[in-house]
């Protein structure tokens, strides 16, 4: 697993079958997550990542990631404009 920070600073994992993004890099502006625990948290955050394609990671080298099978521009441009929202 190796780790790659893009030209905006989004700190991703390239796996042999695409790319891990932690669960705190997928929250929008508009998420009110205040009052949140960690499982709430990762709610919210699964929820986002599903909506840009991406996938729970249940490998046991990483916890608490989303796995996106797209180009590493095409995963920046999609959770950077997420964030935006």
């Amino acid at each position: 697993m190796e780790k790659i920070t893009t030209k905006t600073g989004l700190q991703v994992y390239e796996v042999k079958n695409g790319f891990i993004v932690h669960f705190f890099d997928l929250f929008k502006k508009s998420d009110n997550l205040e009052g949140f625990g960690v499982l709430e948290k990762f709610e919210v955050a699964r929820i986002n990542a599903k909506k840009i394609g991406g996938k729970e990671y249940k490998g046991k080298d990483f916890g608490g990631g989303f796995i996106f099978q797209t180009s590493l521009n095409d995963l920046e441009n999609k959770v950077n404009n997420l964030k935006n929202s």
